[in-house]
């Protein structure tokens, strides 16, 4: 409702729209369900995804600059599943 007050044209037509409605000009903030066990699960998945894709890239280039092992990801499907080097090269084809 704030953004339709500051938009006079918007709010007008709102207004005009829904006015045999009773509506109410109320501004409460959206819920925020972070108590949930859902909500939990996602944000777990997220981090063990975020932890694969430091630690595939981190291993991936020490491998390259101190091993000289440059075969490694063609070797290692976790690596050529999650480094952050290829995954933006074929975001880049795409």
């Amino acid at each position: 409702m704030k953004l339709l007050h500051g938009n006079f044209w918007c709010y007008k037509h709102y207004a005009k729209q829904y006015s045999f409605a009773n509506v109410t000009d109320i501004c409460e903030p959206m819920e925020r369900e972070l108590d949930k066990f859902g909500t939990l699960i996602v944000i777990i998945i997220f981090f063990i995804f975020l932890f694969f894709v430091i630690a595939a890239s981190i291993f991936k280039r020490y491998s390259m600059e101190y091993r000289k092992n440059f075969e490694i990801v063609s070797q290692n499907t976790f690596i050529a599943s999650f480094n952050i080097q290829d995954i933006w090269s074929a975001f880049g084809r795409v």
